[in-house]
């Protein structure tokens, strides 16, 4: 019924109730390659300031991404155990 790629990026691990999307993990490594392979171009070009301005920026946005998702587990936390 479903397609292998749609299955692939919306499965969930679940273990005793609990369940964390795998498609996020896709996107962090998908952000990690693609800079990883930009930044390599820019420093072989001899621009080494861009490529570290490039670096810098994939870590940012994988932080805020990951950011996003402990403030998600602390708010499940809390509501689990009533904390208000």
């Amino acid at each position: 019924m479903y397609c292998r790629a749609s299955w692939l990026s919306s499965y969930y691990i679940s273990k005793r109730g609990v369940s964390v999307e795998v498609d996020i993990l896709f996107k962090i490594a998908a952000i990690g390659i693609v800079i990883s392979i930009l930044s390599k171009v820019l420093d072989e070009a001899g621009r080494k300031e861009q490529a570290q301005m490039t670096t810098l920026v994939g870590v940012v946005i994988v932080l805020m991404m990951v950011i996003q998702l402990v403030s998600q587990l602390f708010s499940n936390v809390k509501s689990m155990f009533q904390l208000y």
